[in-house]
């Protein structure tokens, strides 16, 4: 807690700056109000410890003022004054004072004040943390709704609009559409992100102006894609044998993961740009390293593979965080396409 103690009396202000030392809190000091409102520009804190009789601004002056401001009238004020008298008090209470404390200063009483201040400090900050929250959280969820559908049947239209593209063999337009599908999963991706935002975290986007991270907000940084290392995990030793064939003259780094366990734990040091993910695999299966990689690497392109999907489980797979399928049996020109869009992608993004 930022405490501010405003009095004329220096002697005052290091009595009472001790007594908030036992408390753990760090504090400033003031002699008046008009210094005092400078030192709340420069840092807002959260409880002020104010005199009343003082020269240039009063003590009731600088508590009008405060609780008349928006962005200032939370601030705990507590009144520490030589004036006794009811009407003092009254007035005190009626502009806004949250305490009024009576010099001389009886160290025991001032304690006890002072701590019944901090926790009502600490309660409001819980509860504007739980309200903002809520908000936040109930707005990323609307929003990634209503933008999961559109996206969805947008991405549908551009692999309806490739596929016809490869019978006119018009490599420029298609590069031009795999490219419109790269910025398209980004925003994908991060439409996942907003729907996994747990809380409310916030970073300096201008001087004055501040945006939701959403890094920080969904509870897990994502690591950097190493976009030039591709890998396979399969439990068929013989798919890695053919995938590095297929690789061997390309700039690319590549491993092969007999398991998910395996690809998972390089993964986390290394999140590959390209995994070819195998579904059935004892252990753990495809869908499950899929979605342990997402958790920390959502912008890692994923191709599952498998010759036993039903069709509508197909469908389904990008709601797992897949961008492609490879059915089993495939054919080795099927697998170096896929492989020449990845390349393709690549390059762009290396060069934009």
């Amino acid at each position: 807690m930022e405490i501010l103690i405003i009095d004329d009396d220096e002697l005052i202000q290091l009595m009472v700056g001790e007594l908030v030392n036992h408390t753990g809190n760090p504090y400033r000091t003031a002699c008046d109000g008009i210094a005092a409102l400078k030192k709340i520009e420069e840092k807002k804190p959260d409880i002020i410890i104010s005199d009343i009789v003082m020269p240039k601004m009063d003590g009731f002056e600088l508590c009008r003022r405060i609780k008349q401001d928006h962005n200032l009238k939370d601030i705990y004020f507590m009144v520490l004054t030589a004036k006794n008298s009811r009407t003092d008090k009254e007035k005190g209470f009626n502009i806004g004072a949250d305490d009024y404390l009576v010099k001389p200063i009886i160290p025991w009483e001032f304690n006890l004040r002072l701590q019944a201040g901090i926790r009502i400090k600490k309660l409001q900050h819980e509860i504007l943390e739980l309200r903002q929250n809520k908000v936040i959280t109930e707005m990323a969820g609307a929003v990634a709704h209503e933008l999961n559908q559109p996206l969805t049947a947008v991405l549908g239209l551009i692999h309806f609009i490739k596929e016809d593209l490869k019978k006119y063999d018009n490599e420029e337009i298609y590069r031009y559409f795999l490219k419109l599908e790269n910025q398209i999963q980004r925003i994908v991706n991060l439409i996942r992100k907003i729907q996994q935002i747990k809380r409310y975290e916030v970073k300096e986007y201008t001087r004055n102006t501040k945006i939701v991270d959403f890094e920080k907000a969904s509870g897990s940084l994502s690591l950097e894609v190493q976009t030039n290392f591709i890998s396979v995990v399969d439990d068929e030793q013989i798919m890695g044998e053919i995938f590095a064939e297929v690789l061997k003259e390309k700039r690319f780094i590549y491993k092969y993961f007999p398991n998910g366990k395996d690809a998972l734990v390089e993964f986390r040091k290394n999140p590959p740009g390209l995994v070819f993910l195998d579904v059935n695999m004892p252990g753990m299966n495809g869908l499950e390293v899929l979605q342990q990689l997402r958790s920390f690497s959502p912008d890692s392109r994923v191709v599952i593979m498998s010759g036993f999907l039903e069709e509508n489980e197909e469908k389904n797979l990008s709601d797992f965080g897949a961008a492609d399928f490879l059915k089993k049996p495939f054919s080795m020109m099927t697998l170096e396409r896929m492989i020449e869009d990845y390349n393709i992608t690549h390059n762009q993004n290396n060069n934009s």
